[in-house]
């Protein structure tokens, strides 16, 4: 890579995705990239990582069960839960879909189109 672009950067984001995944299994815990800002030579990412029972006791607090990597349709499109913030109480679940382009639902569109 020579430069960073749109379409090299989600072929990076499908990579790191994957690694990151491995790593996350190996210590039990659960790891996510943010959104990425690039210019020709550089690019940056924000690293998240969460302990598996973070999930767990967000989702109780806004007073849902549904668990991550959970699926759901909505419009016609699959999306997969990827996670939670309780203090965005009117869309507080992260979904991304099959092309990795996240997305905010709130409980009530969750649970009414659980596949």
């Amino acid at each position: 890579m020579n430069v960073f672009n749109n379409p090299n950067l989600d072929t990076l984001r499908t990579e790191l995705d994957a690694a990151l995944k491995e790593i996350a299994a190996k210590h039990g815990i659960i790891l996510s990239i943010g959104s990425m800002s690039y210019s020709s030579d550089k690019f940056t990412t924000r690293l998240t990582g969460n302990t598996k029972g973070a999930f767990k006791v967000a989702a109780k607090a806004i007073g849902g069960d549904i668990a991550e990597g959970t699926e759901f349709m909505c419009q016609g499109t699959k999306f997969t839960i990827t996670g939670i913030k309780p203090n965005r109480p009117k869309f507080p679940y992260q979904a991304v879909n099959a092309r990795g382009t996240r997305y905010k639902f709130s409980l009530a569109q969750v649970k009414d189109n659980l596949i």
